[in-house]
């Protein structure tokens, strides 16, 4: 039987799964512990025999608000449409102030922390350094494309909810939340006036022993933990355990190496099913676009001979090449490949590299002719990688379609939607968006959960690093 992570009395659980005139609902500060209340709820059902007709919601507070905007909007079309992230992105990244593009992910958290804690960036008392006022007016252009758009952000939703809230019999457990910020909590309050029953849970009292020990480096200190936490599950196959890592995504290739390396050869199952490393990794860092981008950029600039026996060597292309020869030079164009490789994929993929076009979107269809036509198609992957290529094809697909669709929105549109630029520049922009992506495959539930402070709220463990 799987363990349970989740930090709640059985009576709440219980009370849930009752049925009543009331019906219970779920909102949970992340996705992680919706997962693990949704198999609490399952389990606590199996085991107590109770089986309301009406199964608890169990939603993430973005998935709550969304939903409940969708069903605004189905009452007031006229209501804007909410922007994807990628759309936000792309936005952002337009408008970024020279030489600080690779900011827009610090950026974008910031333009939507304004929203969510109502800050006035005009505001004299904001604008009282060149950095903040740099960002104000980017604050500014972005907010005026999406109005043009008639777009609003997903922070944005709160505010348009909480003066047409509709009365409602419904109990609402809030879990995992240790703040909320000013506009989710008058829209909640606005919820509660209007008959919704809300209870923020704590979690249940844990009461445990602990010792402190140093380590010289964290890799020394990971792969003790990795240790650690076999012994535990040696000792008690039914334990939960825990690692928390302060600094999570920065480190975790090499928590995901250790743990790996520790639980290798354990079962005949992956190593991999033993443990679940919160969050994902970046979607430009995955080995699955790294190889598309070294032959994006070998066709619309120019890479080293390292990089393309990389690609020849690559299971995700083919090029169609089994061995170079000795006389090619340092740097590679797909012109230079072109006169010394035989057979038919680097001509195709020179004659299409040679087509005229300007703005990102145009980029973006021949970005993904190019990796079609070089086999970059997602066949013989493995399930990960799979996944990954899904992710950042639909990228692709989503720059070629949103940058399009609004080139007809008029002249109160983006001004980036008709900007000219090279091939180098649309493939960096490109990469930009999706060093922004996170990227985490589907994984089974693991009995160790390696996470980061936030996520630990309303979860227990039998054991914790």
């Amino acid at each position: 039987m799987q363990p349970l992570f989740v930090n709640l009395a059985a009576d709440v659980l219980e009370s849930a799964l009752r049925p009543g005139a009331v019906q219970h609902g779920f909102v949970t500060a992340n996705e992680r512990l919706k997962r693990e209340l949704n198999h609490a709820l399952t389990r606590h059902a199996q085991t107590s025999g109770l089986h309301c007709w009406r199964q608890p919601r169990v939603q993430t507070l973005r998935e709550f608000k969304v939903e409940c905007f969708a069903s605004l909007v189905s009452k007031e079309p006229d209501q804007p449409g909410i922007a994807d992230a990628l759309t936000l992105n792309l936005l952002m990244l337009r408008h970024a102030p020279q030489g600080a593009q690779w900011t827009v992910d610090l950026a974008l958290d910031a333009f939507e922390k304004c929203a969510a804690y109502r800050i006035d960036v005009d505001a004299d008392a904001f604008v009282t350094t060149a950095n903040a006022r740099s960002f104000a007016a980017w604050h500014r252009s972005v907010r005026a494309d999406l109005k043009a758009l008639d777009l609003i952000t997903e922070a944005d939703v709160a505010a348009r909810l909480v003066e047409r809230v509709d009365q409602a019999r419904e109990h609402l457990h809030l879990l995992g939340f240790e703040h909320l910020p000013p506009a989710d909590l008058a829209w909640l309050n606005a919820l509660g006036r209007a008959g919704y029953q809300i209870t923020r849970h704590r979690p249940v009292p844990v009461h445990g022993s602990c010792q402190s020990i140093g380590f010289d480096h964290f890799a020394h200190e990971i792969r003790a933990a990795a240790q650690w936490a076999r012994a535990q599950l040696a000792a008690d196959p039914h334990a939960t355990v825990g690692v928390v890592v302060p600094d999570l995504q920065a480190q975790r290739h090499t928590i995901r190496s250790a743990f790996a390396a520790e639980f290798a050869g354990l079962t005949a199952a992956s190593a991999y099913t033993w443990f679940d490393v919160s969050g994902g990794d970046r979607l430009s860092d995955h080995p699955v676009w790294q190889n598309a981008a070294r032959l994006l950029k070998l066709c619309v600039d120019r890479i080293t001979s390292d990089d393309l026996n990389r690609l020849i060597r690559s299971n995700e292309v083919d090029l169609g090449i089994r061995h170079l020869a000795s006389d090619l030079p340092q740097l590679l164009t797909i012109d230079i490949l072109a006169s010394h490789a035989a057979g038919p994929t680097i001509p195709r993929l020179r004659q299409i590299a040679g087509r005229r076009v300007n703005t990102l979107a145009q980029w973006a269809g021949l970005f993904a002719e190019l990796l079609a036509n070089a086999g970059w198609t997602g066949r013989s992957m493995t399930s990960g990688a799979y996944q990954a290529y899904v992710q950042i094809k639909r990228v692709i697909d989503l720059v070629r379609q949103n940058v399009s669709s609004s080139q007809s929105s008029g002249a109160g549109g983006p001004k980036f939607s008709s900007q000219q630029m090279s091939g180098r520049a649309a493939l960096m922009d490109l990469q930009r968006l999706l060093a922004n992506s996170i990227f985490a495959p589907a994984v089974t539930r693991a009995p160790i959960q390696i996470l980061g402070y936030l996520e630990t709220n309303s979860l227990k463990f039998d054991h914790l690093w």
